[in-house]
Formats: C-alpha cells, structure tokens, sequence
C-alpha cells in the first residue's frame, strides 16, 4: 500500500518518525521548502517536513482528520487512528485539494490567533509572542500561527518545533507520574476507607456499651427514687425525733392533760363535798 506520493505507506511511516532505513525526504517536501524570510504566510504544504506531524498531530483532532479523510478519500479512511494520522500528515506534504482544504480548516479554526500574531513584524516579537502563548498552555492555534507567520524562519520554526517536541515529552511523562499517584491515591483512599470503617465499627459498638451502662443508670436511679419515696413517711418520724419536734408535742400534750386531769378533780371533790353535806341533811331529818 502506498501513500499519495507514491511511497509504501510503512517508509512514509519511516520517514515521519526515524528508524534504521529512514529515506530522505521526498521531492514534493525538498521542492516545497519554506524561503528563509517569507514575503507572505506560509501554507501547509510549504512547511518544512518534519512540522506536518506536530500540526496535524496537535492543531486537528480526530473527528476533523476522519472527515477529511472521508471527503479526500484516504487510502486508510477504515484503518485506526494512528493509520489516519499518517496518511494525513503524507498528503499534507505536496500540494492538492485534500491538503488546501485541511490548510482552511486551520486558518478558520484559529482565526483568532492568526490575527493576534499578526501584529508581530518581526521575528524577535514573533518568538516573543510564541513564548507567551506556550507559557499560557495556548500551544494549537499559536503554533499554526507561528510557523506559517511570515516573519518566521527556519530558526524560529525550530524553536517552535523543539518546543512542542519537548512538550509532548513533558506531557508524557507527566501522565505517567499522574498515574502513578493516581495508583497511589487509590491504595490511599482504600487504606482509609478500611481504617474509617474499622473506626467507625469500634465507635458503634462503644456507643451500644455505653447505652446500655446508662439504661441500668437509669434503671438503678428509678429503684433508688421509688425506695426514698417509701421511707419518705419513716424518715419525717426520725427526723422530728432528731430534731426535738416531736418531743416538745409530746410535753405539750402531757401538760394538756395534767390541766384536764386537776380540774377533774377539783370537780369530784366538790361533788364529794355536796353529796356529804345532802347525806347529813337527810340524816337529821
């Protein structure tokens, strides 16, 4: 199988990415080679042939390359993506109606960048510019904008070049830090989990020991009330006894009746006396 420069698509596949039997690059890519100052932007095809990949890699996403692909009838419009992604960047090298179409689809999918980078004229402000952006994570719409910038040369479109190269790397490896303490953080969270629900097991079965201590508390208390309110009675007795109280009614009763028990016999005796003094009248008769 062949690429649309008559390659076998596996030395396109080569010639992208390096290995032992790399071929140099092709015709259409050498015959398109960028002047070192450009009068004008660039177009896709007029790229250096080592950006194709980067741009189609980064400024298009998937979608976008399979409905290309489907228009511009790809050789490997079934094939996965990584399929898609080369015979893209292949077709992006010369110039035909796949490669200007995917040329328009950048200008209107970064318009805004190209206008901002507009406003360098020169190449100092251009890398200035491309700079500010990497540093903003703003790396698609203003890489477009950087290498196809007329102001660009080859030296800042491999500054720009290296730049997202390193990028990729960084971003690489930072996905796999990422889930490496994501791996982490799932043996973390699963520790904790299982600590908190030993915790929490520990702290259940404390709460129903210590419900139950206060249900006898309770329990106790009731009994101990309900024995104070029967020896409620007894315990006024002893405490009037204690406290004299009841001693000083018992005195005053035994006055009371002292007083009576006099006057009752005051009482007798008068009649005693009547009754003897009637017996003599009686008795002279």
């Amino acid at each position: 199988m062949c690429d649309r420069h008559g390659r076998p698509l596996g030395a396109a596949i080569q010639s992208l990415f390096g290995g032992p039997d790399v071929p140099g690059p092709t015709p259409a890519c050498l015959a398109a080679t960028a002047p070192a100052k450009p009068i004008r932007r660039l177009k896709l095809w007029e790229l250096e042939e080592k950006h194709h990949c980067p741009v189609v890699g980064t400024c298009l996403n998937l979608d976008e390359i399979k409905k290309i692909a489907r228009k511009g009838g790809f050789e490997g419009g079934t094939f996965d993506e990584y399929r898609l992604h080369v015979e893209a960047v292949s077709i992006s090298c010369s110039r035909n109606p796949v490669a200007e179409a995917m040329h328009k689809l950048l200008d209107r999918k970064y318009d805004l960048y190209l206008r901002r980078f507009e406003q360098a004229r020169e190449e100092s402000e251009l890398r200035a510019l491309w700079k500010q952006h990497l540093d903003q994570g703003e790396v698609a719409g203003a890489m477009w904008a950087a290498l196809t910038h007329r102001a660009s040369s080859p030296e800042s479109r491999h500054v720009v070049y290296a730049d997202v190269h390193m990028l990729s790397h960084q971003i690489g490896a930072g996905q796999a830090a990422d889930l490496r303490r994501l791996e982490w953080l799932e043996r973390e969270h699963a520790e904790q989990t299982r600590q908190r629900r030993q915790e929490s097991e520990r702290l259940n079965r404390e709460l129903v020991a210590r419900a139950e201590r206060i249900r006898v508390l309770e329990e106790a208390a009731t009994e101990t009330w309900q024995r104070a309110q029967a020896a409620s009675p007894l315990r006024a007795r002893v405490e009037a006894l204690e406290n004299g109280v009841a001693m000083t009614e018992m005195a005053r009763r035994l006055l009371v009746t002292r007083d009576e028990s006099a006057r009752y016999e005051t009482r007798c005796r008068e009649l005693e006396q009547r009754l003897e003094a009637m017996t003599s009248r009686l008795t002279h008769l």
